[in-house]
């Protein structure tokens, strides 16, 4: 009987799987870092969606995690004035 880690381990040993994987992600700790900082932050939401050219619905996507753009999430970490978050250097939809 294998364990969980070993079934994830073994799936990650395939290229296939991976790329298959990093395809598929659709929100990443760096993206719900910054929403959380959206959402927490003294600035009201419509001044930073505003300032970042970001709409509404394009920002309701992103935090329903049902459309991750790395580019949008660039411009509100930029709106904010937030060092981008780590995780968005090993974005897969970035390279």
């Amino acid at each position: 009987m294998l364990f969980f880690k070993q079934i994830v381990d073994e799936k990650f040993d395939s290229k296939s799987f991976k790329a298959f994987y990093d395809q598929e992600c659709h929100i990443c700790p760096g993206t719900l870092s910054l929403i959380d900082a959206m959402e927490t932050s003294h600035i009201p939401l419509e001044k930073i969606l505003e300032n970042s050219g970001v709409s509404n619905q394009a920002y309701i996507d992103l935090k329903n995690g049902d459309r991750c753009d790395p580019k949008l999430v660039r411009k509100l970490y930029a709106a904010m004035a937030l060092p981008e978050h780590l995780a968005l250097t090993n974005c897969p939809r970035l390279k």
